[in-house]
C-alpha cells in the first residue's frame, strides 16, 4: 500500500512465507493494493507465487484494537447476509479497478485473465460498480468508499480559471469512465444479464441525470451487447423509470425508441410519467407525452397505487416546477381536481407538502381555474383556506385568490377549527394576513373549537413547547401569539 513499492522486499517476504492472500482493516489484499497504485510488476510476482487474480474480499465492519478501541463502524445497508443463491468470489481486484475508474489497471487485469463476471457478496459484477460508482454493503471508511481513489477526484486538484480547462478535465474523466466500460464490454466473457442483490442490471446502474452525462452512449453500448432495456429490478423498476425520475430526457427518448412501454408500472404503481413529474423536468414530460400520443393517449390520466395522478407528483416534488409544465399536463388531460386515495387534490397536496416554504401565487391560480378545484374539502373538513396555512408563508394575495374562487375562509372544519386555529398551530400568522382575515373576511378571533380553545391558546401552547433545536424558525409561535 505504497506508491514506491519495493519489489525486492516483496520477493524477500514471499520467500520467508509471508501470506499473500490476507485482508487488512481496509478490506484490501496485497493484490488490491497493487491495483490501487498501479504496480503491474508486483501483480505478476504475486500471481507467479500462486495468488489468484480473482482473489476476493468480503467487506467487514472492523473494530479498532489499537488507539481508538471504542471505535466501530456499523454496516449501513444490512447487518444480515444478502439472500443470494450460490457462492460469490467477493470483491476482486477488477472490482476495485472498475469502481475507481482505473482504465489502465482494468485493461491490464482483463489481459491477465481476470473474470469480468466475478460476483461480490451482493451479486455485483465489475460492470455494476463502474456504472454505479458505488457498492452495496458496509458504509464505513475503507479504501472501497474513500472518494480520493476515484478518477473523479481529479476535480479536487484543479483550480479552474478557464472554461477550456474545466471542459478538458471533464472530458478526461468521462473518457476514463467510458473506457473502463468499453474494456469490460470488449471482453467476450462479459455477461450483461447479471442482476445484483436488488436485481439491478447494468442499465439500472447507468448514471441518469438532467445533465445527460453520457447516459445515451452507455445505453446504446449496453443494449448492443445484449442488455435488456425492459429488465426490472426488485422494485419492478426498469431503466425508463430511472431515467424519467432523473429528468434525463435524452435517455428517455432512446429507451422509448428501444421499445420500453412508458405505461409499465413498478411495485407502487408508478409509471414513467409519474417519475418524470417527480423530476419536474419539462422536456422529459414532453418527450413522454409526445411519444405516447398514438399508443398511450391516456397515460396522463393514469394513477399510481395511492391514487395519485401526474399532477399530484409534480406539485409535491422538491424540484422547481415550471408553470408551463403544470399547464402542459392540464392541457393534455390531467385532472386538476381529482382526489387521491387520501382524499387530496393536486392543490391540496401542494399545500400539504412537508417543509413547503412560500406558496407560489401563479401555481394556485392555475389549479384554482380548474372546475371544482376550489370546492375541495379533506377528510377532516379542511378547506383550501385551512390548508394554505400549512406552508411557512402564505400571502394575502393567495387568500384573496381563494376567496375570489369561492373558498369560504370563515368555514370551520370537523373539529370546529377556523383558519386562524390552524394558522396558530402552525405558527404561520403574519400581520398582513391576520388583518385581512379579521377585517375583510370576518373570521372571529375569539372563536372556540370543539375542545373549547381559541387560536391564541393554541399559539401559546406551541410557544411554550420545547421544540427540536433544528426546527425551522422556532420563534414563529411566539410571534403568532403576540399578534393574536
Amino acid at each position: 500500500n505504497s506508491v514506491d513499492c519495493n519489489i525486492s522486499l516483496i520477493e524477500f517476504l514471499l520467500s520467508r512465507g509471508a501470506p499473500a492472500n490476507t485482508t487488512d482493516i481496509n478490506n484490501m489484499t496485497p493484490l488490491h493494493y497493487c491495483v490501487k497504485h498501479g504496480h503491474k510488476s508486483t501483480i505478476g510476482l504475486l500471481l507467479d507465487n500462486g495468488l489468484s487474480i480473482n482473489v476476493g474480499v468480503h467487506r467487514k465492519s472492523w473494530s479498532w484494537n489499537n488507539v481508538k478501541t471504542d471505535t466501530f463502524y456499523q454496516s449501513s445497508v444490512s447487518e444480515s447476509e444478502p439472500d443470494i443463491p450460490g457462492t460469490s468470489a467477493g470483491l476482486t481486484p477488477l472490482h476495485f479497478a472498475a469502481l475507481t475508474g482505473n482504465l489502465v489497471m482494468t485493461k491490464f487485469l482483463l489481459e491477465r485473465g481476470a473474470d469480468p463476471n466475478a460476483l461480490s457478496r451482493y451479486n455485483e459484477s465489475p460492470m455494476h460498480l463502474t456504472l454505479r460508482k458505488a457498492l452495496h454493503g458496509p458504509k464505513h471508511d475503507d479504501d472501497w468508499t474513500n472518494p480520493d481513489f476515484r478518477i473523479e477526484t481529479m476535480w479536487g486538484f484543479v483550480e479552474f480559471e478557464e472554461e477550456d480547462e474545466f471542459d478538458s478535465i471533464s472530458a478526461s474523466i468521462t473518457m476514463d469512465r467510458e473506457g473502463v466500460l468499453d474494456a469490460l464490454l470488449a471482453d467476450a466473457r462479459t455477461s450483461l444479464t447479471i442482476g445484483d442483490c436488488q436485481h439491478n442490471h447494468p442499465l439500472h446502474c447507468v448514471e441518469y441525470s438532467q445533465r445527460g452525462s453520457g447516459s445515451v452512449s452507455m445505453i446504446q453500448k449496453l443494449v448492443s451487447r445484449g442488455a435488456d432495456p425492459s429488465k426490472r429490478n426488485s422494485k419492478q423498476q426498469n431503466a425508463l423509470h430511472l431515467a424519467s425520475r432523473a429528468g434525463d430526457h435524452d435517455a428517455v427518448a432512446v429507451l422509448i425508441s428501444l421499445g420500453v412501454d412508458p405505461a409499465l408500472t413498478d411495485n407502487e404503481g408508478l409509471n414513467a410519467l409519474h417519475y418524470a413529474a417527480r423530476s419536474g423536468d419539462h422536456e422529459t414530460i414532453t418527450v413522454l407525452l409526445e411519444a405516447t400520443v398514438a399508443t398511450r393517449p391516456n397515460l396522463v390520466a393514469l394513477k399510481d397505487n395511492r391514487g395519485r395522478n401526474p399532477l399530484h407528483h409534480l406539485l409535491t416534488t422538491n424540484r422547481v416546477v415550471q408553470h408551463e409544465t403544470i399547464q402542459l399536463l392540464l392541457d393534455k388531460g390531467a385532472d386538476g381536481s381529482e382526489l387521491d386515495a387520501s382524499g387530496n387534490s393536486p392543490l391540496a397536496s401542494y399545500f400539504k407538502k412537508p417543509c413547503r416554504g412560500v406558496v407560489n401565487v401563479k401555481t394556485c391560480q392555475q389549479l384554482l381555474s380548474v372546475e371544482g378545484s376550489s370546492l375541495f374539502v379533506d377528510k377532516i373538513g379542511q378547506t383550501l383556506g385551512h390548508l394554505c396555512t400549512l406552508p411557512w408563508k402564505c400571502s394575502v394575495q393567495v387568500l384573496e385568490m381563494l376567496k375570489e374562487h369561492g373558498v369560504d375562509l370563515t368555514q370551520k372544519d370537523l373539529e370546529s377549527k377556523t383558519i386562524l386555529h390552524r394558522s396558530a398551530i402552525q405558527g404561520t400568522i403574519a400581520k398582513e394576513s391576520l388583518h385581512y382575515l379579521l377585517y375583510v373576511v370576518g373570521v372571529e378571533i375569539d372563536a372556540k373549537d370543539a375542545s373549547g380553545k381559541t387560536a391564541l391558546q393554541y399559539a401559546a401552547d406551541q410557544a411554550r413547547k420545547a421544540h427540536h433545536p433544528d426546527i425551522f424558525d422556532r420563534g414563529r409561535w411566539d410571534r403568532s401569539m403576540k399578534l393574536l
